[in-house]
This record gives structure tokens, sequence and C-alpha cells, in this order.
């Protein structure tokens, strides 16, 4: 057992390494968009009559910049659990599934036109978010009611 605990902790350990990788390329690549973004933003403080070209704004690529700033917070509570996990040996797995759902569901909902989404569709992710928000709120609720593990207690 202690051979599997050992091989745990060091898989978990080069995972960490990886994501941290990966959010440190992310960052220089978002900040990279971003000034790409705001060099590229020819519409900016140009007084013209002629029509307003949106795509040229800097305030059309934000749902996107926005998108990419919660894909690292995605990355950041991943990293936050599996860290948590090498310095206590367990986590609240629940809770962290439930949060990593909730950032992933506002940002597809950011990347959404909903214009062209259907009623239906539109429907069952307002379900759905209504749904993880409540459990979040009872996850968040519970601890601070009842001590570890007696959840019966009102």
């Amino acid at each position: 057992m202690k051979i599997i605990s050992q091989l745990t902790l060091w898989t978990i350990r080069i995972l960490v390494f990886f994501l941290i990788i990966i959010l440190i390329v992310s960052l220089l690549e978002l900040g990279g968009i971003i000034v790409k973004a705001i060099l590229a933003s020819d519409e900016i403080l140009i007084f013209r009559d002629s029509p307003l070209v949106k795509e040229g704004l800097f305030l059309a690529k934000v749902q996107g910049l926005i998108s990419a700033v919660l894909l690292i917070t995605i990355l950041i509570e991943l990293i936050g659990s599996l860290v948590e996990y090498i310095k206590e040996g367990n986590a609240n797995y629940i809770k962290i599934i439930v949060e990593i759902a909730l950032i992933a569901l506002l940002r597809h909902l950011l990347g959404l036109d909903v214009e062209h989404v259907a009623t239906g569709t539109l429907i069952g992710i307002s379900a759905l978010l209504l749904v993880l928000g409540g459990f979040y709120y009872l996850l968040k609720k519970i601890p601070a009611e009842a001590p570890a593990g007696d959840l019966t207690k009102e």
C-alpha cells in the first residue's frame, strides 16, 4: 500500500509541475493577446462619420479574453486542489468539482451568442447553473453549521 501511496504522490507532483508550466504559458499567451488586441484596435480614438466596424474594437475581443481568464482560473483551482491533496493527503473533491463546473459553465455562457441559441438550450443551461449554484451554496453552508462528519446537527 505504501508503494501505491508514494506513486500517487509523485504522480500528483508531476501533474502539478506540468499544470504550472501550462499556467505560465497561458498567462504569457494571454498577455500577448491583450497587447496585440490593444495595438491592433485601429478604431480607438478615431472619430469619423463612417460606420463603426465592431470587429475592430477592443471590446469585441474582451469576451474571448474573459473566457481565457476563466480557463486560467480553472487551472489555478485544479493546481490548488492537487497541492491540498499533497499537503493533507485528502481533498474535498465534491466541492472542487462543483467549483470547476461552475467556472466552466460561466466560461461557456460568456462564449455563447445568445441571439442564435435555441430556447431549450438556454433553459437547460439556466437549470444547470441553478442546480450547481444551489449545490455550491449548500457545500459552503454545511461545514459552517455542523462539525465534520456530523451532518445531522441542526
